[in-house]
């Protein structure tokens, strides 16, 4: 694969976990009962969901910043990570993991694009 199609690439994977993340993170920032809820249910305090929001377009934002990127990628990967676990520990049905799982696997791709460059 030529550097031009690799970077097309990676482009394509950051804007839609990117464009995912900022969406999410959105819903939690305006106060989304079903976002809301989820927290809550978990036994995380109502606060923190526009905690999770503010870090999920931070790292949306940090995925276009070259000295950024790989370090925002791979802590929304945990942070996507921790959305499993939580999902998994409420007996979620596997449908509400989508989101994180497809997150990951769009993050996976961009990382895996981009670890050989050097910034």
């Amino acid at each position: 694969m030529t550097d031009k199609t690799k970077n097309i690439v990676a482009l394509v994977l950051a804007v839609l976990a990117g464009a995912w993340m900022v969406m999410a993170g959105i819903g939690k920032l305006t106060g989304n009962e079903q976002a809301i809820a989820v927290f809550i249910k978990s036994g995380f305090p109502s606060w923190f969901a526009p905690v999770a929001g503010v870090l999920e377009i931070a790292g949306a934002i940090g995925l276009f910043i070259p000295r950024l990127r790989r370090l925002a990628a791979m802590c929304l990967i945990g942070l996507m990570c921790g959305a499993l676990y939580t999902h998994f520990k409420l007996g979620d049905p596997i449908l509400n993991w989508t989101g994180a799982f497809a997150v990951i696997a769009l993050l996976s791709g961009f990382l895996w694009l981009h670890y050989d460059d050097e910034d």
